[in-house]
Parts: structure tokens; C-alpha cells; sequence
């Protein structure tokens, strides 16, 4: 739980002092739709850990219904990078596959406090849950065998026993066409904080939470030593999450 206690923290704190951060108004809605674009940051996806689109459109004053997709990373916790000694380039050990979530969404937007013209911080909370589609693409190293032959393969521990003959790692790029899918399921739940300066802009971030699951394990990590117990790949994941995001609204 310690990796959610930032997250925890600032959630408490956007809905402990609203008065101090906004000034709700009473006006009529000034927007009846709006679209955003961002960067995700999630406790599974490293430093940057995908990118967020949404639309939201009006249906009742301070209720808006949302469309939206993610891509995201989604690691193992238990990843490890390594550096070859050779090459200097780096690579997780162990690992078996590259495992994205494409994940379209619908939910709702509720207004909780209100900016004034212009100014001011704009308070909602967000609903939202949809479909998962796992992209369970392979993980392909540089491995140098016996006689300086150096050939590019999806890691498997049998074949290659020795991490100092790693030489490194190659993008999700080169085995996309070996791309196995794993459908699943999500939901998440958060809070928008809008710091707009102008009334047609949005410049704001979205902290929340995000439970998923997906109908059997991806195969991010296995054991590479046959004797060690199985790597502790999961179906279900759960993540706190930050959205920096631009856009627009009219």
C-alpha cells in the first residue's frame, strides 16, 4: 500500500479543501461540451505510462457524459532492468512479454465546485468503466551464443541461461506480429482538478484509482531458473494513476 499513499494523500486533500482551492458559483453551465488529451502515470507503468483521450458532452446541469480511451503499460511489479556488461544497454531479466491495456470507456463527469470566469480551480468527480483488450506482444533480447553468434529471440529461460550473454532488448515494435490478445475489464474512479486560465482551454489533472481484470494471466515474467518458484504474473491489477491533460471545450 505504500506506493498509493501519494495518491491517497492528494485525493483527500482535493476533497477535504475545496473551499480553499475553488469558489463555486451559481451560473449557468458556460460549456455543453468539451475534449481532452494527456499523459497517464500509473503505479503498474513506470514514469510515463500511456497516453488518455476523452470527450464529455452535457446531459443535465453539472453532469456530463464521457467517451474516452486509454493505451497504457501495465508491468510486473517484480521487473527488474539489468545492464549488460558488453554492451552497456539495458533489459528486465526474466522478462517474457510486453503487456499493454487498450481500454475505451464510458462514464460521467459530476461538476462538484464550480470555477468563477477565468479564474479559480474547477472540481469534478469521474466515473468510469468499460472494456480491457490486452496486448500481450513478445519481449525480444540480443542474446550472444556460443561461437559470437548473436540472434534476436523472445526470451525463453531454457535457451537462454546465462544473463551475461544478454547483450540487451529490443522495442514492443519488432514482435508486434506476434501480438496474443486477453480480453478483460475495468473500472475507475477519480478527481479532476481543471486549471484552465481561459474559459475555451483546459489545462488540468485527473488523480484516481483503476481496478482491472482480464480473463487469464498475461505472461509478463517467468522464472529463469526452472527450480525457482513460477513468476507472479496476475489477472488482476489495481493502480493509482495520474492524468496530466490539454484540451478545449465550447
Amino acid at each position: 500500500m505504500q506506493k498509493y499513499s501519494y495518491f491517497i494523500l492528494l485525493l483527500l486533500l482535493a476533497w477535504g479543501t475545496p473551499a480553499a482551492m475553488a469558489q463555486e458559483v451559481d451560473v449557468p453551465e458556460d460549456y455543453i461540451s468539451e475534449f481532452i488529451y494527456g499523459i497517464n502515470i500509473n503505479t503498474n507503468g513506470g514514469l510515463i505510462g500511456g497516453i488518455m483521450f476523452k470527450t464529455t458532452k452535457i446531459i443535465k446541469p453539472k453532469w456530463y457524459r464521457s467517451l474516452g480511451l486509454e493505451l497504457v503499460n501495465v508491468k510486473n511489479p517484480k521487473e527488474t532492468r539489468f545492464t549488460s556488461p558488453q554492451t552497456g544497454n539495458n533489459f528486465v531479466y526474466g522478462k517474457r512479454n510486453y503487456f499493454f491495456s487498450v481500454r475505451p470507456q464510458y462514464g460521467r463527469d459530476i461538476i462538484l465546485f464550480r470555477k468563477a470566469p477565468d479564474e479559480g480551480v474547477q472540481i469534478s468527480a469521474n466515473l468510469a468503466a468499460g472494456p480491457s483488450l490486452g496486448l500481450e506482444i513478445p519481449y525480444n533480447i540480443n542474446y550472444q551464443f556460443p561461437g559470437g553468434i548473436i540472434r534476436t529471440e523472445q526470451y525463453e529461460p531454457s535457451r537462454h541461461p546465462d544473463i551475461f550473454q544478454i547483450l540487451g532488448s529490443t522495442t514492443f515494435l519488432d514482435g508486434l506480429g506476434q501480438t496474443q490478445l486477453i480480453f478483460g475489464a475495468h473500472f475507475k474512479a477519480g478527481i479532476s482538478l481543471d486549471f484552465g486560465a481561459f474559459r475555451n482551454s483546459i489545462t488540468g489533472l485527473e488523480l484516481g484509482f483503476m481496478l482491472e481484470a482480464f480473463t487469464q494471466k498475461p505472461e509478463i515474467l517467468v522464472s529463469p531458473n526452472p527450480s525457482d518458484p513460477p513468476a507472479p504474473n496476475t489477472q488482476v491489477f489495481t493502480a493509482a494513476y495520474a492524468n496530466f491533460f490539454f484540451g478545449s471545450r465550447k
